[in-house]
């Protein structure tokens, strides 16, 4: 079956975009202001809260370029995804609930309080301009995998899904971010366990699987700790271990800056809970990710080859999907590798609609002696801004995609070294280091832009490569050092200063009172909205058993409608039964 040609994979997508705008619609009944636009009025459940944190964290890269490095150099790949997983497990049992008591509304603002409004709005700043980068990079992964299934275009998929996924992102602010991406979570992670189980079942199951890769030669190539043989650019070595559990364990999940992830949940406790729902999923998801492309160079090596992408192997995914899915799944599984896009770059486009709103446009007015528009208005430019960040996305994506040097996979390792680490580092010891002054992270992120910079533009600047791993390095030695120097500062602090850090360090361990801070929570209508939209893709996709010829592919269907509409049905019950409760 040519999936390009089959109406019922569009039936599938066009199905699930108007699900997504119709739930979207549905939340955004909830948006009353700014505050819940952007962080839903404080009144997030844990576990949407949780799933939101979650699933933003991933995107179609997982399938393309960090399938690619799975097709390639096996389980090694795990060593981007389990540090996630620690950072996380830290956020449970430390820094999610002190986030949460922040109260604030955006990333910048809380660094203001711990820093100054200088360093706030050069981090505000900085957010305007890396997130497009970051997102463009999420966007053109999704185009690839898009191109490899339906054979368009890959600028013409990287337009018409930017289009679509600015569009959706608009309509229902935070809360809307948050339902949908619990429903992107809910039809994502079963699909991908299907996928990896109907990829094991070719080989007769997990000792099989692992036969082949051995039968074949791969058993030290694939090794989760490399031996001689690794990538020449000491990818997945020991010192590249070691940077990555340093850069997303810690630096990507400890500072202020990210703080923003738990703004939206309801307390302190919720918080908690949040984060050890994101941590468990991240471990989850990183056992099912990969065996489909490993399955690929084992079983379709020719075809993932003659994939007509810039980099085959980032094709490795879709190769197996297509050949191993059901009749009927392959537009779920679109479906799905969409939401895991979405997910994020939704999060992303709130969140700088937010920082322009929250953070930059009240600096502008009050250097000019005016004062805030309405909320309504402020509302307004919210959801335009949106829209406009929605379309430079695509334009970065677009110039992405003429990038031919490096894998999806590179080139999504050196944005995040340029566009993070020199602010991660300041803001990760701002939470420990007390005694220093408040532009002490100023200071340090400029000292360590100028060799984040360099090494970005190695090749034109220094006349070699630099490693990832030693690009880390040196711009955490350097931006610690910078920092901690500013201590020296700290006898001529005056008075007003140390006040202002002592505040906000006393704010951050306040425990929150939802009732007497924030009043009446919305956990029925989360539960009731989430629970029935669920609930319909469970009922959707039941109708996909139609499809398949053979009763072995029904069943796998079945199972999986089964599975989404357990979920809807079980939040329906929560939900009804919180209201018997109270009556």
């Amino acid at each position: 079956m040519n999936p390009v040609n089959d109406p019922i994979v569009y039936s599938v997508i066009a199905a699930y975009l108007a699900l997504m705008v119709g739930m979207g619609w549905a939340f955004g009944r909830l948006n009353r202001d700014t505050s819940d636009y952007f962080r839903s009025g404080q009144r997030g459940t844990w576990w949407l809260v949780g799933t939101s944190i979650y699933i933003s964290s991933i995107s179609a890269w997982t399938f393309t370029g960090g399938g690619g490095q799975a097709y390639e150099w096996g389980w090694a790949i795990l060593w981007n995804y389990w540090p996630v997983g620690a950072g996380l497990v830290l956020c449970a049992v430390w820094f999610a609930p002190r986030f949460r008591q922040l109260r604030v509304t955006t990333g910048p603002e809380a660094i203001g309080l711990r820093f100054n409004e200088l360093t706030r709005q050069l981090m505000a700043w900085k957010n305007l301009v890396g997130m497009p980068m970051l997102s463009g990079l999420h966007l053109y992964g999704l185009a690839i995998f898009g191109s490899a299934v339906f054979g368009f275009d890959l600028k013409v998929m990287i337009v018409a899904l930017g289009v679509v996924v600015t569009v959706y992102s608009t309509a229902g602010g935070r809360f809307g971010v948050m339902g949908t991406d619990f429903i992107q979570t809910a039809i994502i992670l079963p699909l991908a366990a299907v996928v990896a189980v109907l990829c094991l079942r070719e080989f007769g199951g997990v000792g099989g699987f692992f036969d082949a890769i051995e039968a074949e030669g791969l058993t030290e190539r694939y090794g989760i700790f490399k031996g001689d043989e690794r990538p020449q650019n000491g990818t997945y070595g020991l010192q590249w271990i070691a940077a990555s559990i340093l850069f997303f364990t810690f630096l990507n999940n400890v500072n202020v800056g990210v703080s923003s992830r738990f703004f939206s949940v309801k307390d302190s406790r919720e918080a908690v809970w949040s984060a050890w729902l994101a941590a468990l999923l991240a471990f989850v998801g990183s056992l099912v990710w990969f065996i489909p492309p490993i399955a690929a160079r084992l079983l379709y090596s020719e075809q993932v080859t003659a994939m007509p992408v810039p980099t085959p192997s980032e094709a490795a995914y879709a190769v197996a999907s297509l050949q191993l899915l059901p009749a009927g799944l392959v537009g779920v599984l679109m479906v799905a590798i969409f939401a895991s896009t979405m997910s994020s770059m939704d999060t992303s486009l709130n969140n700088n609609a937010g920082v322009l709103v929250r953070d930059i446009w009240p600096a502008i007015v009050r250097w000019r002696g005016g004062a805030m528009p309405s909320e309504a208005v402020q509302l307004r430019v919210a959801q335009g801004m949106t829209l406009v960040f929605g379309g430079i996305v695509v334009l970065v994506a677009l110039s992405y995609s003429t990038v031919k040097e490096l894998t999806l996979f590179e080139l999504m390792m050196n944005v995040l070294a340029l566009t993070g680490m020199p602010f991660q580092v300041p803001l990760f010891w701002g939470l420990f280091v007390r005694r220093v002054p408040r532009w002490a992270a100023v200071f340090s992120a400029a000292v360590t832009l100028v060799p984040g910079i360099a090494m970005f533009f190695d090749k034109a600047l220094l006349g070699t490569t630099v490693a990832w791993e030693v690009r880390v390095f040196v711009q955490f030695a350097v931006g610690s050092v910078a920092f901690l120097m500013t201590r020296l500062w700290w006898s001529r602090v005056p008075a007003s200063d140390r006040a202002a850090i002592d505040a906000f360090f006393e704010r951050m361990n306040t425990p929150v009172d939802f009732e007497r801070e924030v009043g009446q929570p919305s956990d029925l209508s989360q539960l009731r909205i989430v629970g029935w939209y669920s609930a319909a893709v469970g009922v959707g996709v039941s109708l996909l058993t139609l499809v398949p010829d053979e009763t072995r592919d029904r069943l796998t269907v079945a199972i999986l409608a089964g599975v989404y509409l357990a979920l809807g049905l079980l939040l329906i019950w929560a939900g009804r039964r919180r209201v018997s409760a109270k009556r």
